[in-house]
């Protein structure tokens, strides 16, 4: 019998970080965790920010947190949001990181942006795939990652 499953997309908030820590903690490995150094005290920055978003996928239960992501200036210090995106280990293969992506690339040109980075590891094949799909386009790499960018 096939599953339907519903996602949720929405910014987080100051009630997600304990959420969020448990996704951060539990949903990478130890080699993931250096490519993606992304800690509870960085996401307590973003919502800090008035600038910077973070994200999150949850099915139907709202505490069940699937994906995360966030979209950096820095608080305004640079003009071309950095993403970040990251899938639990537990529910990949499900067309999160895509769907996340999308979803975040909207709110982001609706915002007025008119280009986006990013910073993929060379090794994460997927994700690189992924990013060329959508449109990015690589400008720099060196031994660890590749620097792509996509304009709007």
């Amino acid at each position: 019998m096939e599953q339907n499953n519903t996602y949720y997309f929405r910014r987080v908030s100051q009630e997600d970080l304990e959420g969020v820590y448990t996704l951060l903690s539990t949903g990478l490995d130890e080699v993931e965790r250096k490519y993606f150094p992304c800690t509870i005290e960085e996401v307590q920055i973003i919502l800090n920010s008035n600038k910077d978003y973070a994200y999150v996928i949850t099915d139907d239960c709202p505490s069940n947190f699937l994906a995360y992501g966030h979209m950096r200036t820095f608080n305004g210090k640079y003009e071309t949001p950095a993403l970040g995106i990251m899938v639990s280990r537990y529910f990949r293969g499900l067309h999160l990181g895509k769907i996340l992506c999308n979803y975040m690339l909207c709110d982001i040109y609706a915002m007025g942006y008119k280009d986006v980075m990013l910073k993929v590891n060379n090794q994460n094949r997927q994700a690189l795939q992924l990013y060329l799909d959508l449109g990015f386009v690589m400008y720099n790499w060196d031994s660890d990652f590749i620097c792509m960018k996509k304009k709007f």
